[in-house]
């Protein structure tokens, strides 16, 4: 595990959205607490935003809050860091640490194991838990398109022109597990092959897939930004699936499909109204922040590592992923039905667990910010 600095019937307790106020965000990098400096940037920008003191309808259960995330600087999880450099959490009354992972998966697994309150991941991985008795729900939406891409070495275009050609190599994923890795099973199940007809190599995100690329210890890759946008750029892949449009997803999947989630536990869910609400909080403010912010002001507001080493690629990688981000946080029934309609094709544990979309997520948090 490594960590950086850089949320049903019978719920009881469902407050309003406060506004403002400040407090300390925690989080650590490698076990070094994250900087006065870094943690004031919220602060100011609170202050900036002429944000009014807070009132609670409830007090908070608990304030010390830990979440989980795998790949932390991936675009695809913006909306965390944002949050916490901003000074969402702090506003209402939230310490938050964030655990940060290397793949989706195992930061899943800190989630069903207990060792943080919620997890910031794709909405994929709260449908196969309930199909395994988890009951784990989507509690914000902060991702609206998956913005998953599958791409080939450039250098093997020529033995690489269609989804069979995958098969016996290795490819790439964030972690096996992740939805990287369930798209992969996807397009391999659905062009009629086996699932383990390629060999499944987890490669994270970020600096450690440009280093797997260019060892070529991968044939191909699933993954997020930025690192797709660096390297079609430099012309080290061709990409051959791409799912960061809205014409793209629906190619795909059938339909609209659910991103990135806020995930918890139903026990947390129900023991925590007031702390889940707060955090819902949080990040609704910050989804309507993305929506009206600019790409530049968005990369000034994140830190500078992850930018891979430049600026102007990444800023071109926001404005083109603006748009993946929700602006409302709301859950669209249609997109959850698109999710659990397609995991059920592929997992025969999901489609035997005959999942209703309507008990993996719970709008109700967010509907109170409104």
């Amino acid at each position: 595990m490594t960590t950086s600095r850089h949320p049903e019937a019978g719920l009881p307790g469902i407050v309003h959205a406060p506004a403002g106020g400040h407090a300390d965000t925690a989080a650590t990098t490698e076990g070094a607490a994250i900087s006065r400096r870094d943690a004031g940037l919220g602060l100011l920008s609170a202050a900036a935003l002429g944000l009014a003191a807070p009132r609670r309808a409830r007090a908070l259960e608990k304030t010390a809050v830990t979440i989980s995330v795998g790949g932390k600087s991936s675009p695809n999880y913006l909306v965390l860091t944002a949050a916490e450099r901003l000074g969402h959490f702090q506003e209402q009354g939230l310490t938050v640490a964030i655990n940060d992972f290397n793949s989706g998966s195992r930061a899943i697994q800190a989630l069903v194991g207990g060792s943080v309150d919620a997890t910031v991941g794709y909405f994929d991985h709260a449908v196969h838990l309930q199909a395994k008795g988890q009951r784990i729900k989507s509690i914000v939406q902060l991702g609206r398109y998956p913005a998953l891409v599958l791409a080939k070495r450039a250098d093997l275009a020529d033995q690489i022109k269609g989804y069979g050609d995958l098969r016996g190599r290795p490819i790439g994923v964030t972690g096996p597990g992740s939805s990287t890795h369930f798209l992969l099973s996807h397009l391999l199940e659905k062009n009629g092959f086996a699932k383990d007809s390629v060999s499944v190599i987890g490669v994270g995100v970020g600096a450690s897939v440009v280093a797997a690329i260019d060892q070529k210890r991968v044939d191909a890759i699933v993954q997020v930004e930025p690192v797709v946008t660096m390297l079609a750029r430099d012309r080290k892949v061709e990409i051959m699936l791409d799912t960061r449009t809205p014409e793209g997803t629906q190619e795909i999947y059938g339909g609209p499909y659910p991103a990135a989630v806020l995930l918890a536990g139903q026990k947390a869910i129900q023991d925590n109204p007031a702390t889940m609400q707060a955090l819902v909080s949080a990040f609704v403010k910050t989804l309507h922040w993305i929506a009206k912010a600019t790409p530049d002001e968005i990369v000034a507001l994140m830190p500078a590592d992850y930018q891979l080493g430049d600026k102007p690629l990444y800023t071109e990688v926001i404005r083109n992923n603006k748009a993946t981000y929700s602006p409302t946080g709301v859950m669209d029934l249609a997109a959850a039905e698109t999710a659990v309609r397609f995991l059920a094709e592929m997992d025969p544990v999901v489609a035997k667990a005959a999942i209703d979309p309507k008990g993996v997520f719970d709008n109700r948090f967010v509907e109170a910010v409104r």
